[in-house]
Parts: C-alpha cells; sequence; structure tokens
C-alpha cells in the first residue's frame, strides 16, 4: 500500500470544521481552524495566545503567485477527525507504551522487530531532536529527549517505540561536529533498513537550504529512498523569508522522483503544524487510514 501511495502521491482530504478536543487539548497540540476550513492566524510569531496553525502551507499559499502544491498532486489535507485519530497514537495510553528503545551505530546493533520506521535527519542545529520532542510531548517525560543549542550532539541512532504503532529515529546531524562514522552508520542505515517507511529530511525554514542539505537531497535521491522535507524553526522566519526559502525547496523538489512533493512546515515552539505532520506520521507507517485515499 505504501509504495503506491509514495508513487502516486495522491492526496485529496478537505478540512472543513474547528477542532475540538478537552481531552487532546491537555496533551496534543490542537489546532484552531476557522468554520469555513480557513485558517486567519499568521505566521512567525510566538504568542501564546493564539492556538497553533493546523496547514502552515495554506497561509502562506496566498502570497505566492504560483501553486505551493504542484497540480498533479493533491494536498495531503485529513479531516479533523483523522487529526485527532492520529493524534491519540502519539499519546501514551499507558506507562512505557512511548519509549526510549535503545542507541545504536551499525547493522548488528539495529533493533530487531517488524515495526514501520521513521527517520528524522538534518544539518546540524536544524531543531531536529526539538522537533521530535515536541511531537511527543505528551510522553515527554518517559522519553526525556535531550536538546542543545551545540550543534551535533546527537552521535548515534536513537531508536522510540511508539506502541506497536512504529518507531522514530533520531539520527545524526551532517555538517558543523558530525561524526566520524556518519557514512557507515547513518547513510547505511537509510540506503539498507528494509523497515524504512519515509526519511524526514528537515530544512532551517529561517536559513533555507543550504549547500550541505542541496548535497544530502541529491543523496538520499541517488538512494532511491522515499523522503520529504520538513521546514523548522518556522516561527523564528518573517514570512517573505520563510515564502523565499519554500519556494527555494519547491525548485529541488521539482527535480526529484523520490521527494514527496509537499514539504511540512513546523515549529517545536508555537505547535504550528505538527498535528499535520502526527498525521502524515500515522499515515506513512499504516496507522492511519485516509477517507478517499
Amino acid at each position: 500500500m505504501l509504495n503506491c501511495f509514495c508513487k502516486r502521491f495522491n492526496f485529496i482530504v478537505n478540512i472543513q470544521r474547528s477542532v475540538h478536543s478537552d481531552l487532546l487539548r491537555n496533551f496534543v497540540w490542537s489546532p484552531n481552524i476557522s468554520p469555513r476550513g480557513e485558517q486567519s492566524q499568521t505566521l512567525s510569531t510566538t504568542s501564546n495566545d493564539r492556538s497553533p496553525v493546523l496547514h502552515p502551507l495554506k497561509v502562506l499559499q496566498p502570497h505566492v503567485a504560483v501553486p505551493l502544491i504542484p497540480e498533479s498532486s493533491h494536498l495531503f489535507d485529513p479531516s479533523n477527525e483523522e487529526i485527532i485519530g492520529a493524534q491519540k497514537i502519539f499519546i501514551p495510553m499507558q506507562k512505557g507504551s512511548i519509549r526510549f528503545l535503545k542507541a545504536a551505530l551499525y547493522t548488528e546493533q539495529l533493533p530487531e522487530y517488524d515495526l514501520p520506521e521513521v527517520a528524522f535527519i538534518g544539518r546540524s542545529n536544524v531543531g531536529k531532536s526539538s522537533l521530535i520532542k515536541a511531537l511527543f510531548a505528551a510522553a515527554d517525560e518517559e522519553l526525556k529527549i535531550r536538546t542543545s543549542k551545540t550543534p551535533g550532539q546527537t552521535k548515534t541512532l536513537h531508536f522510540f517505540q511508539v506502541g506497536d504503532f512504529f518507531s522514530a529515529v533520531d539520527m545524526p546531524g551532517y555538517g558543523h561536529n558530525m561524526p566520524a562514522h556518519f557514512i557507515d552508520s547513518a547513510e547505511k542505515f537509510l540506503k539498507t533498513r528494509r523497515n524504512l517507511q519515509m526519511t524526514f529530511l528537515l530544512v532551517d525554514g529561517k536559513i533555507g537550504m543550504t549547500p550541505l542539505d542541496v548535497k544530502y537531497f541529491e543523496t538520499f535521491e541517488g538512494f532511491n529512498i522515499h523522503f520529504c522535507i520538513v521546514m523548522t524553526k518556522i516561527d523564528k522566519a518573517v514570512q517573505s523569508i520563510l515564502v523565499r526559502n519554500l519556494m527555494s525547496v519547491i525548485r529541488h523538489r521539482e527535480k526529484s522522483s523520490f521527494c514527496f512533493p509537499q514539504p511540512f512546515l513546523c515549529s517545536s515552539v508555537t505547535g504550528d503544524g505538527l498535528a499535520l505532520l502526527q498525521a502524515f506520521i500515522a499515515y506513512v507507517t499504516g496507522n492511519m487510514q485516509i477517507k478517499g485515499l
């Protein structure tokens, strides 16, 4: 099913109603959407007096003359009920159901299970660990994911098991302070891991794609693996800069055969885009069906 999905990139579901859930509000990012499904919030603010933006791409589209998503593809845009269903996967139902599994470097050290995996990778200090911490905020006390302002602190592959649903892999960053074993551990993992369903390539929303990001974009393309771009720290970028950097990402995406056409825009500070990314992860790991797909 996933292979067909990755080849077709065919998504068409529209959000029509507001997301309301008192139960989930205490545990997860709760986006606020107007009755017509149009988001009135603006990006690039860390204000606490607004709910997170569910779909930042929709907020930016009116400011761009060309479609941000190719006309041959459809926006990944699950319903409110599907969003809430996906969020439940990220909430531990019992102690230890979402847990740090192990750190590993080489093939013989990798966990053996039948769970689907998603991997997060990017330039050092792109906000990778912060994003994972935000996605699993409801399990923060159990996972204790460490973040640091010092680039390159993640030196091994960190596996987090999410019940019987999937595993998330926090990978070492490339660039500054990159570990010497990166090619033998991280790159080999991406090329050979059969459980891996999607690799998320993180790009700093304020800085945009650097030459290193372009290098690894092309590297992943050469690996023939399905990957997706996530733009992080969008709260730190003024809208004009964010649009410029997004268009740069899109230009590279248009040359790709394996990059998912829709980039995801997220902030681990404001929560913008996190609920949508959670739903996408649930879908690509086979844990959620989207009506009409």
